[in-house]
């Protein structure tokens, strides 16, 4: 594994330039958030307090205000018209009123039937509700341990009843090494055709993701052909010491795991994190794309160094990078192998950029270091 910092070869980067400047540069330039799917019906609010604005932009007058977990009816998605913001999207709620998207998460409240036969490796599941207790028994007069949230995942270890036969699953904290108790139907089970490779038949070394850090974009290419687009967050630290930043340069998605309970950070801006999704690492200090669920504000810095991703978005990168986690597995480790990643510190997807850059490329010996 190469994970040399700044400038990458003139091979590596007339590739990419000649890629964006192709015809996969119409896609790559949209960015379109290929999985967003339908506006969602329920959201989390995941902000300590989210503002309800008269009209969808920060400078309309409050309405009111919503706390920490209230769950909100969204109608409809609505676009601020400062055209400067990075993240444009607004909520409309059914109670009236507008708020901003990158407070909340957006959710569903599904509650599924319980799975009896769990095998000795444990089954993966993802929460399917807002947010869901975890308690010491399976009980609710136990003990609360951790609060859960929608899209985490866990590993089911085992089931049982409660004095009331109602089903509890137990789930197994890897950082911890503890088990917990959580609602079976609060869980569901996630089938083996979602864990599959994507895009198996495309030979390993044409696959790779570009990451560009002032432009909080990223695109997965198979070859020359762009065929996923995304809005990230990065590291909010500037430059490769800092312990808070994205690090720039060439690297490969090496160790994979679907679920994963994240710590770190400094006095003040400490983290604790349980249940994060489907983590592609980078590298050895723990940088990885994975899922999130504590903001929903892409397209600005807000990691301690990780690129964060809504979840179906990095469970899509989990399933096309290699290597391929097996299911029933629970990670896979395997230095110096891995989808290729350049991580940029300059922007790479505008057509001024990569054409400027193209030519000077085409003079000049870019050597990697």
């Amino acid at each position: 594994m190469n994970t040399g910092k700044g400038r990458f070869s003139r091979r590596d980067f007339l590739k990419l330039s000649a890629g964006l400047l192709g015809g996969a540069l119409a896609s790559a330039l949209n960015l379109t958030e290929s999985l967003a799917g339908m506006p969602p019906a329920l959201g989390r609010v995941c902000w300590n307090r989210l503002k309800v604005h008269e009209a969808p932009e920060s400078s309309a007058p409050v309405i009111t205000t919503h706390k920490f977990d209230e769950v909100l009816e969204i109608a409809q998605v609505v676009w601020s018209p400062d055209r400067t913001a990075y993240n444009r999207r607004w909520y409309q709620l059914q109670t009236g009123g507008f708020v901003y998207s990158g407070g909340v998460q957006p959710v569903q409240n599904v509650l599924n039937p319980p799975v009896t036969d769990i095998p000795k490796e444990g089954l993966l599941a993802e929460l399917s509700v807002p947010f869901s207790d975890s308690h010491w028994k399976p009980t609710r007069l136990s003990r609360r341990g951790y609060r859960l949230y929608y899209g985490t995942t866990y590993w089911v270890r085992a089931i049982f009843e409660d004095e009331r036969g109602d089903p509890w699953y137990r789930i197994y904290d890897d950082l911890m090494q503890l088990v917990f108790f959580i609602r079976a139907e609060h869980l569901r089970i996630v089938p083996p055709e979602e864990l599959t490779p994507l895009s198996p038949d495309v030979p390993a070394e044409e696959k790779w993701l570009v990451v560009s850090l002032p432009e909080q974009k990223m695109a997965a290419f198979e070859g020359e052909n762009v065929v996923f687009t995304a809005t990230v967050s990065t590291g909010r630290g500037k430059g490769n010491a800092h312990y808070a930043s994205t690090p720039s340069g060439r690297f490969t998605t090496f160790f994979k795991r679907p679920a994963g309970h994240m710590v770190g950070g400094s006095e003040g801006s400490a983290y604790d994190l349980p249940g994060v999704p489907w983590a592609s690492y980078i590298n050895d200090q723990g940088v990885s794309f994975h899922g999130t669920y504590w903001h929903n504000d892409f397209g600005a810095p807000r990691s301690a160094g990780c690129i964060n991703l809504p979840n179906e978005q990095a469970k899509w990168i989990y399933r096309w990078t290699t290597p391929a986690v097996p299911p029933g597995k629970r990670h896979v480790y395997q230095p110096g192998r891995g989808t290729r990643v350049l991580v940029y510190e300059e922007p790479v997807f505008s057509v001024e950029n990569a054409s400027i850059r193209y030519r000077l490329n085409e003079t000049q010996d870019w050597k990697e270091r």
